[in-house]
């Protein structure tokens, strides 16, 4: 029998949902900005998605950002990363080096399973690549203080639940509020955006792994 890891991996390989999963949690103005940056040169950036066991329930690790609504993504909870920096070898290796300066995450023994679609996120126009990881123990998570306010490691089977998701109001800017905006409840923490879109994937592939 395949484990979880190896189940994940071999799913990760075949056809992803992308679109179909990302439009599940889509704000209602995230359309008409994207329309207009449509063709502006973006840039490229990179996160992981890092799975590890605790009592053989596979959890993942999320931040919350500093700063607030006045700083683009402020405040907001996505996975570890961030841009590709030029002595990067890959788009693989911003995601592994962004996780370990963010959250003290040694890289070095992270296995990579495969990625999911890549995201453009109009407000930063970043294009983001999401690589999902596996670590074969809990890690000793630390935040680094001048990026992340606070770590969130999440089991899976919360995210699974149909209440977890619901719908809410942003303020995104002082003069800008959202209503109606897709999200996941994590112990109180609201999951919107770009990574909520790119956990929707991921929940929309888990079930594939009992076929595989």
């Amino acid at each position: 029998m395949m484990s979880f890891q190896q189940r994940l991996q071999k799913t990760l390989q075949g056809d992803l949902p992308g679109l179909a999963s990302h439009v599940k949690m889509v704000s209602p103005v995230r359309r008409k900005i994207a329309v207009k940056k449509q063709h502006t040169e973006r840039t490229q950036a990179a996160v992981l998605v890092l799975f590890y066991p605790v009592e053989d329930i596979p959890h993942l690790v999320y931040i919350k950002r500093t700063g607030d609504f006045g700083v683009p993504h402020g405040g907001q909870l996505s996975f570890p990363g961030g841009r590709a920096e030029a002595e990067d070898d890959s788009l693989e290796q911003t995601a592994l080096r962004e996780a370990q300066e963010e959250v003290g995450i040694d890289s070095a023994e992270v296995k990579v399973l495969g990625r999911l679609s890549s995201l453009y996120i109009p407000v930063s126009n970043f294009l983001v690549h999401p690589y999902v990881g596996w670590l074969d123990h809990k890690p000793d998570l630390t935040p680094e203080e001048s990026e992340v306010a606070e770590i969130l490691e999440v089991p899976l089977p919360h995210l699974q639940q149909h209440k977890t998701i619901g719908e809410t109001s942003i303020q995104v800017r002082e003069d800008l509020t959202i209503d109606n905006v897709p999200y996941y409840d994590l112990f109180g923490h609201v999951l919107w955006g770009a990574t909520a879109m790119m956990t929707s994937e991921l929940l929309d592939i888990v079930p594939r792994m009992r076929e595989s």
